[in-house]
């Protein structure tokens, strides 16, 4: 069994909104599906595009009725992605949207089982059976909307560039990179122990409000306040 934990938090650099989004959402006894999505400050209106990006996902894997969830957590994926990037396309040409409005990261996240399937396309930080890992693109993340005239066989190279399949699952989270803009802490907690304290520590782990909880005591006892938004979701086995 495995408990879910997400939050939402608004970074102080970005006062008047956030813009990241994340979802969720279990297709069957054994599969559930997540993605975090980071909206790029220098886009149009980027908390636009990492929320269509979140609804796009939300649409595909509530109206499709050919998933197919018997298969592995990559395929699945893959075909998840391929629909994504197909219903963004479209989205694109509906609704008259430049580039610059379409630019926003996400990570994938597909469980079935005790395995699952990552891919990161753009930036985000993981925490893969305690092991964190920051997949850093130096400001210039890939983002989906670079990819939309591409084929078939050109996206799913790009979705399994930066993609991590995970066996004997424990735990496991995905976060934009705003998990690592702490800042301002006096209270002996450096900014890395911020973001292994929300993606790995199990304090709190009863509670299905930890995450939102963990910010609070890393604000109030810590001093500690994130320069960028947050989206996080992360499952723990019980």
């Amino acid at each position: 069994m495995y408990r879910l934990y997400h939050t939402l938090q608004r970074g102080i650099q970005h006062p008047l909104g956030c813009e990241d989004a994340l979802f969720t959402q279990q297709l069957s006894d054994t599969v559930w599906v997540a993605a975090v999505c980071d909206g790029c400050s220098s886009g149009k209106e980027s908390h636009f595009a990492a929320t269509l990006q979140c609804k796009l996902l939300r649409k595909i894997v509530s109206s499709n009725p050919d998933l197919p969830l018997s298969a592995s957590p990559d395929v699945l994926g893959v075909y998840l992605l391929q629909q994504f990037m197909e219903q963004l396309a479209e989205s694109q040409m509906i609704l008259c949207l430049s580039d610059l409005e379409l630019l926003a990261t996400m990570i994938l996240l597909v469980r079935q089982g005790d395995t699952a399937w990552v891919s990161v396309l753009g930036d985000g930080v993981l925490n893969l059976n305690g092991e964190i890992i920051d997949i850093e693109q130096n400001n210039t993340p890939d983002y989906p909307a670079y990819h939309l005239s591409e084929s078939d066989t050109e996206w799913a190279a790009y979705f399994k560039k930066q993609s991590y399949y995970i066996t004997n699952l424990h735990q496991i989270a995905i976060a934009t990179d705003g998990v690592l803009s702490f800042a301002g802490g006096n209270q002996g907690m450096t900014a890395r122990q911020a973001t292994e304290y929300l993606l790995c520590n199990t304090d709190l782990a009863a509670h299905n409000g930890m995450l939102a909880r963990k910010c609070a005591i890393l604000h109030h006892q810590h001093r500690l306040l994130p320069t960028d938004d947050i989206a996080i979701v992360r499952l723990d086995r019980q």
